[in-house]
């Protein structure tokens, strides 16, 4: 008796394990995608904060000052 209910949950853990491959799937993919955003908003971030810092060749622009 104790056997089969052994086997039962074994059987129930590996059904259920193979029915949310797809789901496991899905957060590996998002995961990628999500490192991929960080990356590239990483970029973005230092290509903005290169082109707000002004350099030896361009004339320094007065800044406005906000009321």
């Amino acid at each position: 008796m104790i056997a089969a209910m052994m086997l039962g949950v074994v059987l129930g853990w590996a059904a259920t394990w193979l029915r949310h491959g797809r789901f496991r799937k899905a957060a590996r993919e998002a995961k990628a995608q999500a490192e991929d955003l960080r990356g590239e908003n990483a970029y973005l971030r230092d290509q903005v904060a290169a082109l707000k810092t002004p350099s030896s060749s361009t004339a320094l622009v007065p800044a406005r000052n906000a009321a």
